[in-house]
């Protein structure tokens, strides 16, 4: 009867339970001395014990009590088990159908809605997607078949594509999503013929991406001018590809990849000119760093000739306190700039766009400027739209000029 037990559990008996266990398996009080390593007359004592505890004069009373105690505690032991398992099974089933209930709610509120919604792992793996998108998109299978299958299956599966030029929507979320972006709002033109606005959000838990929230919402509808839309959507898109080539790019190709950001985004808005300026608030200077012209007969890379700010105070007034400012011809400027007026006229320039970044690095600044060689009526909503993502291209310039301080003079 002693297999019927553990050694463990044999161990954890008090000398006295094992001795009538032992008895129980037919040993006799030698056979019972010599397994618990103690003498006989031990043995004679601890039953001596055993039978004023249980009060009988039989050791055959003794064992028969003590297993019937034994065995009603495994019952009593078994029961408890069973009921706290049925306990746990009918939590758990209660918890499951509340998840259900909550997730079907969800399902319903998400397909109320008349934005489409998507999440992503990081790895752009859908999780979910709701039904509105689907329509977006042009999409015919259901939120079920798409979730859990890659991002480029339910692009492949869409009638309704965005209208890209150098990279795909994969692509551009991708590179998102690798370079952090917490928040990025744009505008997208489909190829039949909705507009969206996208939202794209990193999703973080304890500061650790762990996926992406990407909404989609039709603005079709709001939207009077589509040519202008159009334009801003391609401007946005040139200045998301461009960006996205300065990230790739290492710091030897970074020059000359800024030179041909300034040429597509002025040979874009139609300039005939673009240059970029650096100020420095502390030292009281600025330097014009890159540029470039349309006649091709002069790309500047990397002026360090810094000018006194004195010599523009209206500049340096824009540059701090204003997103952009739009000069449709030269008769626009102030008094107070009179003298960057004389510098452009006798570049031959008669109107032009200045942009205005913030630095991270105290006390500097930086503007691109796009110049005309005739008056021209600027497209101020056009321009409009490089605010929401002109730091993204300013943090990769700023970065850029930064890799860039071995020329002479810094």
């Amino acid at each position: 009867m002693i297999d019927n037990i553990s050694q463990f559990e044999f161990e954890g008996m008090s000398r006295e339970h094992q001795v009538i266990w032992l008895a129980a398996d037919g040993k006799t009080d030698k056979t019972i001395a010599q397994l618990l390593g103690i003498s006989t007359d031990t043995v004679s004592t601890y039953w001596k014990r055993i039978m004023v505890k249980y009060n009988s004069s039989s050791r055959t009373e003794v064992v028969a009590t003590f297993l019937r105690q034994r065995f009603e505690f495994q019952i009593d032991k078994v029961d408890t088990e069973r009921r706290t398992l049925k306990k746990e099974l009918r939590e758990k089933s209660v918890a499951e159908q509340q998840q259900q209930v909550a997730t079907a709610h969800l399902n319903s509120l998400m397909n109320l809605l008349d934005v489409g919604v998507l999440f992503t792992s990081n790895g752009f793996k859908v999780t979910y997607v709701n039904e509105q998108l689907c329509y977006l998109a042009g999409c015919e299978l259901t939120p079920k078949e798409i979730i859990g299958t890659d991002l480029e299956y339910f692009l492949a599966n869409s009638r309704n594509r965005t209208i890209s030029t150098d990279y795909t929507t994969i692509n551009r979320l991708r590179t998102l999503g690798g370079a952090g972006a917490e928040r990025t709002v744009d505008q997208l033109v489909m190829t039949d013929g909705k507009i969206l606005e996208r939202t794209f959000c990193t999703l973080t838990v304890k500061g650790n991406p762990v996926g992406n929230l990407i909404l989609y919402k039709d603005v079709t509808s709001i939207v009077k001018d589509k040519n202008e839309l159009r334009a801003k959507s391609q401007l946005s898109e040139l200045l998301t590809n461009r960006a996205i080539e300065h990230m790739k790019a290492n710091p030897k190709q970074q020059p000359r990849e800024i030179i041909r950001t300034l040429e597509a985004v002025a040979t874009f808005l139609g300039a005939d000119r673009s240059m970029i300026g650096e100020i420095d608030l502390q030292k009281g200077t600025f330097n014009i760093d890159y540029a470039w012209q349309k006649t091709g007969e002069e790309i500047l890379v990397g002026n360090y000739q810094p000018i006194p700010l004195s010599f523009f105070p209206w500049l340096r007034k824009q540059v701090g306190e204003r997103d952009f400012w739009i000069m449709d011809t030269m008769k626009d400027f102030p008094k107070a700039a009179s003298m960057e007026k004389a510098v452009y006229e006798e570049a031959g320039v008669r109107s032009t766009v200045g942009i205005s970044f913030t630095s991270e690095e105290a006390g500097r600044a930086y503007f691109v400027d796009f110049s005309y060689s005739k008056e021209h009526q600027t497209n101020r909503k056009l321009i409009e739209t490089l605010l929401p993502i002109k730091q993204i291209l300013g943090t990769v310039i700023a970065d850029a000029m930064a890799k860039d301080k071995s020329k002479p003079g810094e």
